[in-house]
């Protein structure tokens, strides 16, 4: 048999292909990191893409927000708070509701309970009062470290 017979595979006898033709062959090894590729490529895409959260809707038509706009919602009310570091908010849709899951770093020797309180309150009076948002249901607070006061 010679090198051209070996690299050389008919297309009708895809059934008899191994894993080592295809890894042997490179256009085969090609196709295998492009197909691969595109699963991953599609993957990050459907991930990445993130659905319009609505926040109301009249007669005038429907109000919707960004996943973005609402981590900075919860950002700029974590700044507001002394002793909060670092936030970090999951947003969960379930059950037709949104709820925020808020990683924090808090200052050392800080009151959890006070910091907790205004930050739960501040969220909920910015989504309900200012931006009259229907459906938000609560957040959970977890705290992930603590941080000097330097």
């Amino acid at each position: 048999m010679s090198s051209s017979e070996v690299h050389h595979t008919n297309w009708l006898s895809f059934k008899d292909w191994t894993l080592e033709t295809a890894i042997n062959d490179p256009v085969y090894l090609f196709s295998i990191i492009s197909l691969l590729t595109l699963v991953c490529l599609l993957f990050l895409i459907n991930r990445l893409k993130q659905e319009l959260i609505p926040v109301f809707s009249d007669d005038d038509g429907e109000v919707k927000i960004t996943h973005t706009a609402l981590h900075e919602l919860v950002r700029n009310a974590s700044r507001k708070i002394p002793g909060i570091f670092s936030p970090n908010t999951n947003i969960i849709r379930k059950g037709g509701g949104i709820y925020f899951k808020i990683r924090i770093q808090l200052k050392n020797n800080s009151d959890f309970k006070e910091i907790r309180s205004q930050l739960q309150t501040s969220i909920e009076r910015t989504l309900t009062e200012e931006l009259c948002f229907k459906n938000y249901k609560g957040s959970e607070i977890i705290i992930k470290g603590f941080k000097d006061e330097n």
